[in-house]
């Protein structure tokens, strides 16, 4: 467990509390950074781990390669997250088309920032259509360019399982959607002992969560440490479709923001904690 503690006596809006940063490590660093500006103290322990397919995933393996070398037959590449961005890369760099290639299309400001960072879209000028402070499925099935798609190809790039919403919708549109799963989500072996060695509990404790997935291990972890308490903690959560998760699960606190995008969580964070003082 990595503790990032704040200064004694810090002034600072989120000064005493403390915040249990759930995020896969690629994703990590920058909200502890968010969290620390604000005051907080970090303690992180991922409840998501991130595996890439490798070729030791036979099928999985060949499957990806199929779709890549495939790329200048599809109108429309869907990103899901930065994970996907990132483990793309390499075979983006390898099978581009020598043309501008697919219209490009991000769930969330991240993803389509990290998208036009890849060196192969970064030296095309390409554009990435995202849906503004949004970071969910149902944001981008909104924008224009994926209305009317009949005859169209599609592939969406994320990880193996999900949500089936976007697929579903786009294939309803007319569109003939095809998957690219580049890395599974795994629990992590240890997150529990290390939860332990960090004595969790106290009544400034916050859990952030930045998806359904991540919700549902927070669940198990409680279950397994036997800390029914713990479902008593603040539970920082991304949007109203993971808020009726914690619901379900009789999570008793919920601080709902509009986006799992760092800032948007952190000013729901910050809201809450003003409540807080004043009350």
């Amino acid at each position: 467990m990595v503790i990032n503690p704040v200064n004694e006596g810090d002034s600072s809006p989120l000064s005493g509390v403390r915040v249990l940063n759930t995020r896969p490590d690629a994703q990590a660093e920058k909200w502890d950074q968010c969290l620390r500006q604000s005051g907080a103290t970090t303690l992180r322990a991922a409840l998501i781990q991130i595996e890439p397919i490798t070729e030791q995933d036979t099928e999985a393996w060949k499957t990806i390669g199929f779709r890549m070398q495939s790329l200048s037959s599809y109108q429309h590449l869907i990103f899901v997250s930065q994970n996907a961005v990132r483990h793309a890369e390499p075979w983006l760099q390898r099978y581009w088309p020598a043309g501008p290639g697919p219209h490009l299309h991000a769930v969330g400001g991240a993803t389509a920032k990290a998208i036009k960072a890849l060196k192969v879209i970064e030296a095309r000028g390409l554009e990435v259509a995202e849906p503004g402070g949004s970071m969910n499925s149902e944001a981008l099935l909104a924008q224009p360019t994926l209305q009317a798609l009949a005859g169209q190809r599609v592939m969406i790039l994320r990880g193996q399982g999900g949500r089936t919403l976007l697929g579903d919708t786009l294939q309803q549109r007319g569109a003939k959607v095809d998957y690219c799963e580049l890395y599974r989500r795994c629990f992590p072996q240890g997150v529990v002992s290390e939860l332990l060695k960090g004595r969790w509990g106290r009544s400034t404790d916050v859990v952030a969560v930045h998806s359904g997935e991540g919700l549902l291990n927070w669940d198990r972890v409680i279950a397994e440490l036997g800390q029914g308490d713990w479902r008593n903690l603040p539970v920082l959560l991304p949007g109203e479709r993971v808020a009726r998760l914690a619901r379900e699960k009789d999570f008793n606190t919920l601080l709902v923001a509009e986006s799992a995008a760092d800032q948007t969580m952190l000013e729901q964070l910050l809201v809450w904690r003003q409540q807080q003082t004043c009350g």
